[in-house]
């Protein structure tokens, strides 16, 4: 009995995560994700991290910092294997990933 208890809670934990993943599914948006993915790829070619910034016209050559130069890397591979649709899918699989951390 305890069993089918828990299998049920995991279920209804299962759905839960689902339904909230479908809720926060939206299509590949202009957004600062692309700006990470370019980032990202640049990291990946050049194999630093940039001192500079070398992407964008409005700070060319200004100081950068980037706190999250490694989310860049990921979001740069996602478009390299996933094209629009991984762009798409990311959202939900990180909201489904940190229910799962949580639970």
């Amino acid at each position: 009995m305890r069993v089918r208890k828990t299998l049920r809670n995991h279920w209804i934990a299962l759905g839960a995560l689902s339904a909230v993943a479908l809720i926060s599914w939206q299509p590949a948006q202009l957004t600062d994700a692309w700006m990470y993915a370019a980032t990202g790829r640049w990291i990946v070619d050049n194999r630093a991290v940039p001192w500079s910034d070398p992407l964008t016209w409005t700070f060319a050559g200004s100081p950068w910092q980037s706190n999250g130069w490694l989310w860049g890397v990921l979001l740069s591979a996602v478009l390299w294997a996933g094209g629009f649709a991984g762009m798409a899918a990311i959202k939900p699989l990180m909201v489904v990933a940190i229910g799962l951390s949580i639970r």
